[in-house]
C-alpha cells in the first residue's frame, strides 16, 4: 500500500502517517519541502514565498526539484506513508508560480504531476481544515495565518473539483477528510484503509 497524505499546513498529515504507519505496519517516509530548502537557501515557508514571488525562475526550478526528490525517494519503495506529495507540488506551484508562467508551462507542470502520483500511489488522503478552525498551529516554519491557509485549502479543493491529478480514472482512490478531532480522522482513515 502507498499512501500520500497531503493538504495545507498545520492539518495533521504528519501525525496521521504515524498513526497510519503504526496502525499498518508500513513505513514512514519523510518527503516534505525542508528537505531541499538548504539546498535552495530558504529559512521557512515565507522565506520560500517571498523568494517565489520575486524571482518565478527560482519557484518553478523548486517546484521541479522538489516534485523529483520526492518521486525518486517514494518510488524505491513498494509500501509507505507520506506527509506530502505530487498534490501539494502542483497546489504550490498555483500559489508561487503558475501567475508568471505560461499555459504551456503550467500544463506541462500539471501532467508530471499526474504521472508521478499515478505511478508512485495507490491511496491518496487529503486534510483540510474545519469550517470553524481558530488558528494555525506555529512550529516556527510555517506561515502561521488562517487566511492564507485557508486560500491554500481552496486551491486543494479546485485540484479535486476539476480532477487535475485524474483521481477519478480510479487508480488512485482518494478519501478528503476535515474531521477536528486527530483520533475521530485516525479511527475513519485506519477504517477506509482495511
Amino acid at each position: 500500500m502507498r499512501i500520500i497524505i497531503s493538504g495545507p499546513s498545520g492539518t495533521g498529515k504528519t501525525t496521521l502517517a504515524k498513526g497510519i504507519s503504526i496502525e499498518f505496519g508500513i513505513p514512514y517516509i519523510k518527503a516534505g519541502a525542508k528537505d531541499l530548502w538548504y539546498k535552495h537557501n530558504i529559512d521557512n515557508h515565507r522565506d520560500l514565498i517571498n523568494k517565489s514571488l520575486l524571482n518565478p525562475s527560482f519557484a518553478l526550478d523548486y517546484q521541479l526539484d522538489l516534485l523529483n526528490y520526492r518521486y525518486k525517494k517514494l518510488s524505491q519503495h513498494k509500501s509507505y506513508v507520506t506527509d506530502r506529495g505530487p498534490m501539494d507540488n502542483l497546489v504550490y506551484f498555483f500559489t508561487q508560480v503558475v501567475h508568471n508562467s505560461t499555459e504551456n508551462v503550467a500544463t506541462e507542470f500539471i501532467y508530471r504531476c499526474t504521472d508521478i502520483i499515478h505511478e508512485i500511489c495507490d491511496k491518496q488522503i487529503l486534510t483540510l481544515y474545519p469550517y470553524n478552525f481558530i488558528s494555525v498551529e506555529n512550529n516556527g516554519d510555517r506561515v502561521n495565518n488562517k487566511y492564507y491557509q485557508l486560500f491554500t485549502q481552496q486551491i486543494y479543493n479546485w485540484v479535486l473539483k476539476y480532477d487535475l491529478l485524474e483521481f477519478r480514472s480510479g487508480s488512485i482512490s482518494i478519501l478528503p477528510t476535515d474531521l477536528q478531532g486527530i483520533q475521530q480522522r485516525q479511527l475513519m482513515v485506519n477504517k477506509w484503509l482495511s
